[in-house]
């Protein structure tokens, strides 16, 4: 039986025994591995690992409405950044990394923020990457 980690910095969190029957039902007794990668477009990911964030959306959605949805981000710091505001986008973050038990930080358009200006985006990346568990 295979371990599936989703990673966040440098926490692995282990998923329950329920959502690896879920996750392995769908991708075919093969392990999926998120490590170190970023989540930029759907075009990164293959058909495998895309029906894998189906999946866990499915299950969240499922315990969520069950009231058994665990906290697996709890004690996480993220960092929510936006070149544009985004009302929805920003709304359903915060929701969700609530529901899991992380604090978020939003850094937006016209927040007090120097991306790109008197901080470049790289030296910014690196030093927030320090201080947040995500960005």
């Amino acid at each position: 039986f295979c371990t599936l980690l989703l990673k966040i910095n440098t926490s692995p969190i282990h998923l329950t025994e329920n959502l690896q029957k879920i996750i392995m039902s769908s991708s075919n007794n093969e392990e999926v591995r998120l490590q170190g990668r970023n989540f930029l477009t759907l075009l990164d990911f293959s058909k495998k690992e895309v029906q894998f964030f189906i999946d866990l959306a499915a299950w969240l959605k499922l315990v969520r409405k069950q009231g058994t949805e665990p906290k697996c981000l709890t004690g996480k710091n993220v960092a929510l950044i936006f070149e544009k505001g985004s009302t929805r986008t920003r709304c359903s973050f915060e929701v969700a990394c609530a529901d899991q038990g992380a604090k978020t930080t939003y850094l937006g358009s016209g927040g007090g923020t120097h991306f790109g200006s008197k901080e470049t985006v790289d030296d910014s990346a690196r030093v927030l990457g320090r201080m947040y568990d995500s960005l």
